[in-house]
């Protein structure tokens, strides 16, 4: 079994594996069997690879200490139910689920620290998906090409074209 298939065998049966730094973080940590603690140091340079890998594909994923921060200070009612409403926002814009959980994550983490930035996702000038491309309709104001890059659409920014 390579690193891979060790990554996506953890993942099915429940484990949540990512990268801390220079180590591998799974949680639940106490359900790992002996078997499985050898397979992730037997394979750890290969898996640290592909968990960096994934991490520079999806920049907007929390990192371990954010996650913390969100566990330690759950929404309340309200807050959770706008929670769920952008990561429902976010995935009928061609997002897959997690990614979707993972940038409401961002904007309600966002919003506790009263952080001002804000994703061309909430941006009512911003046209198009995940499949067919980002097109900003303020692209002047915002000053940046009408075209934009996927990794731009989901960075915290100020712009002054945003128009909620």
């Amino acid at each position: 079994m390579g690193a891979a298939d060790l990554l996506q065998r953890l993942r099915t049966t429940g484990f949540s594996v990512t990268a801390d730094g220079g180590g591998i973080r799974v949680a639940p940590g106490a359900g790992l069997s002996a078997d499985q603690r050898q397979a992730i140091r037997d394979h750890k340079p290969e898996l640290l690879a592909l968990l960096n890998d994934e991490a520079q594909a999806r920049p907007y994923r929390l990192t371990p200490a954010q996650a913390q921060m969100l566990v330690a200070d759950p929404p309340d009612e309200p807050a959770s139910a706008r929670r769920q409403a952008r990561a429902a926002a976010i995935h009928r814009r061609g997002f897959n689920a997690q990614e979707a959980t993972d940038l409401a994550d961002v904007l309600w983490l966002r919003d506790l620290q009263g952080d001002h930035r804000h994703l061309c996702l909430e941006c009512n000038h911003l046209a198009g998906s995940v499949l067919g491309g980002w097109r900003c309709g303020s692209h002047r104001a915002a000053q940046v090409g009408r075209d934009l890059p996927a990794v731009l659409v989901t960075m915290a920014q100020r712009c002054p074209g945003f128009a909620l």
